[in-house]
């Protein structure tokens, strides 16, 4: 099964690979939040922010209460407003 396939990867922090088992668990299950969630991990770990930001929102709108996927969309909030505040 997918979940346990992610642990590996995640664990090592082999993001190409999680990217990869991932996104196969997202075409097979695309109504459960886990999926997402480490889909948009691996996306927030290569510096995919767009798509990350994007799949995090889709975690927290399959469970409105991943306290991780919140925590990631702050991350990236935090990251934006200095990018802007460096632009400035």
């Amino acid at each position: 099964p997918y979940f346990m396939r992610v642990v590996q990867p995640f664990v090592a922090q082999e993001w190409k690979t999680l990217l990869k088992v991932a996104a196969q668990w997202v075409q097979s299950e695309p109504d459960t939040a886990e999926s997402w969630f480490y889909l948009a991990t691996a996306e927030y770990a290569i510096k995919d922010y767009v798509s990350a930001e994007a799949h995090f929102r889709k975690v927290l709108a399959l469970n409105h209460e991943h306290a991780e996927a919140m925590d990631f969309l702050d991350k990236l909030a935090e990251k934006t407003a200095k990018a802007q505040t460096n632009n400035n």
